[in-house]
Parts: C-alpha cells; structure tokens; sequence
C-alpha cells in the first residue's frame, strides 16, 4: 500500500470507531469526500427546519457543538457505512414515540421523507433506524418546551390546596409530556381534573370522586395523549 492508501485507511478505521462512539481519544481529520460533505449539508438543513418548525433561534442551534456533533455523527454513518444491523427499532413500535413526543416524532419523519427523495439512503430499514437515531438523540439534547405547546390542566378537588398539591405531585411522572398546572380555569384549560362536573365546560373532563386508582390513572394518560396528539393533527 501506499502511504496515502495507509492514511485513508487509518482514516476510516478511525471513523468507523467514532460512529460506532468507541473513545479513542483522537482528533480526526475527514477526507473531504462527497458522503461527508453531504453530511455536513444536512446537520444544516435539519437545524434550519428544526428552527423553522418550532420556538428555537438558528443561531442557538449552531452554537450548540454537542448538537452539531451529534448530528453530523449519526449522518455520517449512515451515509458513509450504510449498517444493517438488527434492533427492535422497527416501525411498528413507533406508535409510543408518535403519543409521547407527537411534535418531534412529526419534525423528523418529515425532514427524513424529505431527505430520501434525494436518493441518499439506501433503504427502508436505513431511513428507519435513522429516524430511531435522531429521535434518541434529540430528545437529549432539546428542550421539549421549546419545541411543543404544553398541555394545561386545571386541578380544582373539593377537598382544598393541600390535596391538588397532591394530585400534582402524582402527576410529576408525566413532567416529560409538557404540562402546565393551573390552580383556576382559563380559556388554555384543555383538561379539568376535578372531583365535581361542570355542564358548560367545553374543555376535557376527568372526575375523580374517590382518591385515584390504577385504572384512573391510565385512563388519564390515555386523555392526556389523546389531546397532545390531537394537537398536531
């Protein structure tokens, strides 16, 4: 081999350890190669879509060198190494994903319909795992009251303060869906959690007459999604 062959495969080798996130502790220089370059374009036009489609400044994303680098990385390895690996991350289980975070699970399945109309990947399964990819990701490093409206839910039981402080305090479990407490009805209230019916309401209701059970509970997260999803219909 020659040297230049040495160094391009020293170069991938290292590459592969850095998609694969083995820490070797080396500064990496690309080979300015169009699968990188590439790369780089769409880190681009994701932030500027991301920026476009939420409360987020561009210029904030930018300057965020963790998201950048993340970014580029997951880019990176799928359009220059192309896996095939196996996981459980197929598209049947996106349903959970879609009914926690509607708002970021509609960004990145547009951006990526977008994307694979240029023809960059490969297959289904690549644009799928890609997406799993990048909503890991960015789930870690976003701020989802930047990015969704939260839901409003007035506590109001007739049973005094101390008892709503309570019914919120079982309810900060949830803190990852975005709610925002109300102690009074609002033209925001989009559920009213309460132990008393009110007729003329035209918000959701959930009425508790005894403190909540098991199946009250789950019937809450199943109004609770409903209206976060409904949302972005």
């Amino acid at each position: 081999m020659t040297q230049v062959e040495k160094r391009r495969e020293i170069a991938a080798l290292l590459l592969f350890c850095q998609m694969m996130e083995v820490d070797l502790q080396q500064e990496l220089q690309f080979i300015k190669q169009d699968e990188n370059q590439q790369a780089e374009v769409l880190v681009e036009e994701f932030l500027q879509y991301l920026a476009n489609h939420s409360r987020f400044e561009l210029a904030r994303l930018k300057e965020d060198r963790s998201l950048v680098a993340g970014l580029l990385r997951i880019n990176r390895k799928w359009l220059i190494y192309h896996f095939r690996e196996t996981t459980f991350a197929t598209k049947i289980q996106r349903r959970y994903f879609q009914e926690i975070n509607p708002k970021l699970d509609e960004l990145i399945q547009d951006f990526i319909e977008r994307i694979g109309q240029q023809g960059l990947f490969h297959s289904e399964q690549e644009r799928n795992k890609l997406y799993y990819d990048y909503l890991f990701f960015l789930i870690t490093k976003i701020s989802v009251e930047e990015l969704e409206d939260p839901v409003y839910i007035c506590i109001d039981f007739s049973h005094g303060s101390s008892y709503n402080e309570y019914i919120q305090t079982m309810l900060r479990s949830l803190q990852s869906m975005n709610i925002c407490y109300e102690e009074k009805l609002s033209t925001k209230t989009q559920i009213y959690l309460s132990d008393f019916l009110i007729d003329t309401l035209p918000c959701h209701q959930m009425i508790w007459k005894r403190p909540p059970t098991p199946e009250d509970w789950a019937e809450f997260g199943h109004l609770l999604l409903t209206v976060k999803g409904g949302a972005y219909e």
